[in-house]
């Protein structure tokens, strides 16, 4: 995305026809929206099924689960990220048959918060959310 923003301002009085704007004028002058990625198919976007967190809330002291299905088998990632967008961790799973799966996550050392849970693989991801009490 590309955004173009002009800056239309004039000092008070230096208008002829009135009394200028004072220098409080941004107008956006351009807008362009390009895609360069690859375009996804239906059952791309669908390789998790049933994603969940559990339990969720956690309290402090449990095991927390990520349950899940897939399809077909597929590279995996799990990606752990705070409210904020930090990246907490980075695991990569290998490849994943088809079927039911439990991933089991490390809570040592993350705070109590918001986490974001992303599972991908190369054609899709899905994002759920856990509470760490």
């Amino acid at each position: 995305i590309y955004i173009c923003f002009r800056n239309n301002t004039q000092p008070f009085g230096s208008n002829p026809g009135g009394p200028g704007n004072g220098g409080n004028e941004l107008v956006i002058d351009n807008i362009r929206v390009t895609d360069n990625s690859e375009p996804v198919s239906a059952t791309d976007t669908e390789v998790f099924q049933n994603l969940t967190v559990r339990p969720n809330p956690a309290a402090s002291g449990a095991d927390v689960a990520v349950l899940f299905s897939m399809e077909r088998p597929e590279q995996v990632f799990v990606d752990v990220t705070d409210i904020t967008g930090k990246v907490i961790s980075v695991e990569n799973r290998g490849v994943l048959s088809s079927g039911n799966h439990m991933i089991n996550l490390d809570r040592n050392g993350l705070a109590t918060g918001i986490y974001l849970v992303r599972l991908r693989t190369e054609s899709a991801s899905q994002v759920v959310k856990v509470v760490f009490e």
